[in-house]
Parts: structure tokens; sequence; C-alpha cells
């Protein structure tokens, strides 16, 4: 791994959560005009973020984004399906989603639905910071990362880890 990670990303059960977290920050950076960098205080209680991402967060946003584009249709009308109107029916949309994405659990699990996981939950992120749903940006972050840390850690570390996975991806 590289000289510039985190220092917690030595720590598996952060590594997760701060992915997720660097991911969704940096949809909102990217993509929510009204955005700034002082609402960051919705997603992140520590001192954890960097200015200059390490590998695996430039990977990650690299080939999200990538799917954001390809499935922003499909997705959008998750969305509408879905609309969330309070943080019970937000944590049954994500694990709706992840259901879909991982029904035979190990031999559903891929890289490229790890990184689609990511990008249909920075779009919902988006949708909700824009109708001003904040406290569902924040819970889609934390439960984002928490299903990958409690349901696709050991799938990840079995399969050489983030930053060997995402460079398998085509580009």
């Amino acid at each position: 791994m590289d000289d510039e990670l985190f220092k917690c990303f030595k720590n598996p059960e952060l590594n997760n959560h701060l992915i997720a977290t660097d991911y969704v920050l940096w949809t909102l950076k990217n993509h929510c005009p009204e955005w700034n960098d002082g609402d960051g205080e919705l997603l992140v209680d520590v001192e954890w973020l960097d200015s200059k991402p390490c590998s695996i967060q430039t990977l990650m946003r690299h080939h999200a984004d990538k799917r954001r584009i390809r499935y922003r249709k499909e997705t959008d009308k998750w969305i509408e399906k879905f609309y969330v109107t309070d943080q019970n029916d937000g944590f049954l949309t994500v694990m709706s989603i992840c259901a879909v994405l991982f029904s035979e659990g190990d031999k559903m699990i891929s890289w490229e639905r790890i990184v689609c996981l990511y990008s249909i939950c920075g779009m919902l992120v988006e949708y909700y910071f824009n109708n001003k749903r904040f406290i569902l940006v924040r819970d889609i972050t934390h439960w984002l990362g928490s299903y990958t840390d409690d349901k696709l850690r050991n799938w990840i570390d079995y399969n050489n880890g983030w930053e060997s996975g995402l460079l398998t991806l085509p580009s």
C-alpha cells in the first residue's frame, strides 16, 4: 500500500468507512452545486480527511464515477421507486440495493458490483443532499461503510484488498 495512506487505513474496521466517506464527500463536492466544504461536518466527526487522496480513493472515485455515467438512468428510476420518507425507509432502500447486487452471497460478489454499490449510494446521497434530506446523507454514508465492513470485508481481504482489486477493473 502507498505511504500516503491515512494512518487509519491500518485499522481494517475504519478502512471501509473511510473509503465510503471519502467517496461520498467527493461525490458531493463534484456533483452538488450547493455543496461547500463546511458541509463536510454532516459526515465527518474525526480529523482524518486529507486533501491528497491515496491510490484507493483515486481508483474508487474514477471507477464509481464511470459507473455513475453508465447506470444513471437505471439509478434514477430506483430513486423514484424507493422515494425515502424517513431513516427506516433509507436503511431499507440501501439494503434492498445490496440484496439486488449481492443476492447469492459470495458467488455474486465482484469488484464490479462493489464499485456499483458505491456509485449507486453516491447518487442516492446526491439526490438526498439536493432535496435537503441531510440526515439521510450521513446515514447512507454510514450504512455503506458498515455493509462493506460486515458483508464484503472478508471477500475483499481474500481477493488481495482494495488496491489490487480496483486495479483489475477496466478503465
